[in-house]
């Protein structure tokens, strides 16, 4: 038998150390105690994957509850969900549920916010219009004369329809919301200011400046809109590719 305090070796049945006086326990308490270290080490680790499995499971079914509603802070909370859920998958394989709840409300928030944001603002300037000329309320049997191109880098193309090759205008553009509607509240307005750095009429390039002032008329819902220029006030009906 050997003293755990200094180490000396010690006889059998002895209660107390007499190298340094310490109290002597048997072989089977020691044991005991080792052994119920471990066991309470292992509760400790059963205790914290049970908890990040809990926890990956509550943020994927509140995720999945959330999609249809508020899908941009679905997003974020699915991905810690998801974080957890591999950290439990990790650990024990068949911890799992939390993972694929969170995958699966991860999954569908993204579409869902991509088609929420086309449908409620998908009614922006931005895109590349073709334009009518549009008379005395009427489009319907007009040809297409202008494309429209305005690119999110606030760059504009403004070339004709049929030859955009030899007739066409580069540059910048700026544009601002008006904050009006018409009386149904069915179309949104915007102005749109064009400045060009390259204009081509007829493939000869041209000196002179491009400068040029547009009021639009987007449709709400709808890839249409009415094409207003503020100083000559030709219109065009222009429909969204």
């Amino acid at each position: 038998m050997q003293c755990r305090n200094c180490g000396k070796i010690l006889n059998q049945g002895e209660k107390f150390c007499n190298n340094c006086g310490a109290k002597l326990e048997s072989e089977a308490s020691f044991a005991f105690e080792n052994d119920s270290n471990q066991i309470n080490s292992n509760i400790n680790n059963i205790a914290k994957s049970d908890n990040k499995r809990d926890i990956s499971k509550i943020i994927g079914i509140i995720s999945l509850v959330l999609v249809f509603i508020i899908q941009i802070f679905t997003i974020p909370l699915s991905i810690v969900g998801l974080v957890f859920g591999i950290k439990s998958f990790k650990q024990d394989k068949n911890n799992k549920t939390g993972m694929i709840l969170n995958i699966i409300s991860l999954s569908l928030a993204i579409p869902i916010l991509l088609l929420y944001s086309k449908i409620f603002l998908g009614n922006n300037v931005i895109g590349t219009w073709d334009c009518k000329k549009f008379n005395n309320g009427s489009y319907e049997n007009a040809e297409y004369l202008v494309t429209f191109e305005l690119e999110k880098s606030n760059k504009f193309r403004w070339s004709k329809y049929s030859d955009g090759k030899n007739n066409y205008v580069i540059g910048k553009y700026e544009y601002a919301d008006l904050h009006k509607t018409n009386d149904d509240r069915t179309v949104n307005y915007y102005s749109i200011t064009l400045k060009g750095d390259e204009f081509v009429n007829n493939g000869v390039l041209q000196t002179e400046p491009y400068n040029a002032k547009y009021e639009m008329g987007i449709i709400k819902n709808k890839n249409e809109a009415i094409l207003m220029n503020t100083q000559t006030h030709n219109m065009y009906y222009c429909y969204k590719r």
